[in-house]
């Protein structure tokens, strides 16, 4: 006769698994919790100061030393600027943040700058004037940190401002970056301060328009930006549009060779000429 099967015994402290496993959960869950709560302001100081050391002034790592950090401790909150699409050529760092609101200290000496300018009668005819109203030009640009992408030159027809295009749009394109409406906006104080004629002009390198672009030719590229630049002076900062002249010139006008990346990147530029103003 076959054997009968013993019955198994059934396992009566199988809860005792799943328990522990919850009271480990529940104890890993409280550790992070008293870990993310406590935070020493010394090492949190420490390493704001280094990512700001690092990486600049403006890199907006941590918004402030202390400001991301209630007092007495709580939770750790990190703001991270964005920027936009690395472009070909390097940007310039400018006080302007990303979404174009003017910081104090551009702001500030823009205005003291234009208050000082209680000499000029509203009209450069002179080149002792349109040297002084270099001198102005130059203290603006500096303040707004791009004197690197930016310059001015006298001539016989005027003052001339040359900025790199890189400097008020993307490669290609005609939008102005949102973060320069700030640096026109304080040329715009100056200008207003004088009633003489002035040309915006676009200028190309020789390289050809890409196929997916709006634009047919480098000429029309130079001249939307150039009448862009003309509509928000016009249209933002009160100029009046018949003092102002917005002019395309395609890769006609080099001031540098084509034939290499340096040269080709002085020819990317906006000129904004002021013109003497006749005397009768």
């Amino acid at each position: 006769m076959k054997k009968a099967k013993k019955q198994k015994k059934e396992n009566s402290e199988r809860w005792l698994l799943t328990y522990a496993d919850l009271i480990t959960l529940l104890m890993i869950l409280f550790i992070l919790l008293f870990a993310m709560s406590n935070v020493n302001q010394d090492k949190y100081e420490a390493l704001s100061e280094s990512l700001n050391a690092s990486m600049g002034e403006g890199a907006g790592i941590f918004n402030g030393s202390n400001s991301a950090l209630p007092e007495g401790g709580g939770d750790l909150t990190v703001s991270i600027g964005v920027e936009g699409e690395e472009e070909p050529e390097p940007k310039p760092t400018t006080s302007a943040t990303v979404t174009g609101e003017p910081t104090p200290e551009v702001t500030k000496a823009a205005t003291d700058t234009t208050n000082d300018m209680t000499e000029f009668s509203g009209s450069l005819s002179d080149t002792d004037d349109m040297k002084k109203f270099d001198e102005y030009l130059k203290n603006i640009l500096e303040d707004m940190d791009i004197g690197e992408y930016a310059s001015t030159t006298l001539s016989d027809n005027g003052l001339k401002i040359s900025f790199a295009n890189d400097v008020f749009f993307d490669s290609g394109q005609d939008i102005l970056k949102q973060e320069m409406k700030q640096g026109l906006a304080d040329i715009a104080l100056l200008l207003n301060k004088i009633d003489n004629d002035i040309t915006i002009e676009g200028h190309t390198d020789n390289v050809p328009i890409s196929m997916n672009n709006h634009f047919t030719s480098n000429w029309q590229l130079s001249a939307a930006r150039a009448a862009n630049v003309a509509q928000y002076l016009c249209e933002k900062e009160n100029l009046a549009g018949s003092r102002i002249t917005a002019a395309g010139f395609g890769e006609y006008r080099p001031v540098a060779s084509n034939n290499t990346k340096e040269g080709r990147s002085k020819n990317r530029r906006v000129d904004i000429i002021i013109s003497y103003n006749s005397v009768n």
